[in-house]
């Protein structure tokens, strides 16, 4: 993943606009910056680091999961999915008061199993509920549609045997 990646330009607010030092802004910055490439590792057991044990976790049209115990079992059956996954901060907005960082992102992946490797992305908007200096999320939602990276697996699974 390219460092520019997370460069302030695709910060919607400034250090000042949102109250904090420096300091603190640089210390948020990575903290979503290493956020992401932990979720780009696809590892649960490096991920689940991120999550407070009672956090929920709303992913697409799946239903509302509750709990970090829960959280990991639904992501780890999601990540065996895939060979590879990037997520691309696009656009971050911080909302302070309320706690909670807005992500936009573009997702590119490759299906395991897949003989072509073919690249499939989506765009989602990510809300990641956190304050400041917390080292945890109490809270995630992603709207997304899955239904590219979804054809892909079935076409795989199909092509396997294995649908």
């Amino acid at each position: 993943m390219s460092s520019q990646i997370f460069e302030y330009d695709i910060w919607s607010s400034t250090a000042a606009e949102v109250g904090l030092s420096e300091e603190d802004w640089k210390a948020e910055c990575k903290w979503v910056k290493d956020f992401n490439e932990a979720t780009d590792t696809l590892d649960w057991e490096l991920w689940k680091e991120f999550w407070t044990e009672d956090a929920f976790f709303k992913f697409a049209g799946y239903p509302r999961l509750d709990g970090r115990e829960q959280i990991g079992v639904f992501l780890r059956a999601h990540f065996a999915k895939y060979k590879m996954m990037e997520h691309r901060a696009t656009r971050h907005t911080y909302d302070l008061p309320r706690g909670i960082i807005y992500q936009g992102l573009v997702v590119t992946s490759v299906v395991k199993d897949d003989p072509e490797d073919r690249l499939t992305t989506v765009l989602a908007m990510n809300i990641l509920y956190r304050r400041p200096g917390e080292s945890q999320i109490r809270g995630m939602e992603i709207f997304t549609d899955m239904s590219p990276m979804e054809k892909v697996y079935q076409d795989v699974m199909t092509k396997l045997g294995k649908w």
